[in-house]
């Protein structure tokens, strides 16, 4: 009886088969990393910021200045109930929800507007999300760093 052998292509693609999965099984984000409360890190962020935007944001200062209020000193919090709260540096408050599905943030505002952003990483201390914009519109910020507190 004759024993058939796999090619060393086969036994390749296997291989790299069963390491993906086993890497995806891992990329499992653990949402109870995310209760908490994060702070906004700017460095990160506006350095994922396109050329062609910060050439923009350079040239008037105005627009900078409001750029970097809007976000400098944000604050989210992420209550275990799914409640969320959003704290700016000037003192203004915004309330919510939130939930994950497929790697997937979703905050809805008090008046019941969702807000998805894909989950890009997830750590004890590091949150990245994107921002999801929908046709030509792009973001000042495409991706937005938190470290939590």
């Amino acid at each position: 009886m004759k024993t058939k052998q796999f090619s060393p292509l086969a036994v390749a693609i296997l291989f790299f088969l069963f390491l993906n999965m086993k890497v995806s099984s891992q990329e499992i984000l653990d949402v109870k990393n995310l209760t908490g409360t994060w702070t906004f890190n700017t460095g990160p962020s506006f350095a994922r910021m396109s050329p062609d935007i910060k050439s923009q944001m350079d040239k008037t200062s105005e627009l900078k200045a409001e750029i970097f209020s809007a976000y400098e000193g944000r604050t989210a919090s992420f209550l275990e109930n799914g409640d969320y709260v959003q704290a700016m540096a000037n003192g203004k408050v915004v309330y919510g929800k939130w939930t994950v599905n497929n790697n997937v943030l979703t905050i809805t505002s008090s008046e019941g507007a969702n807000f998805d952003h894909p989950i890009l990483e997830l750590k004890k201390n590091r949150l990245v999300i994107g921002v999801m914009t929908s046709g030509e519109a792009r973001p000042y910020l495409p991706e937005l760093y938190y470290t939590k507190n």
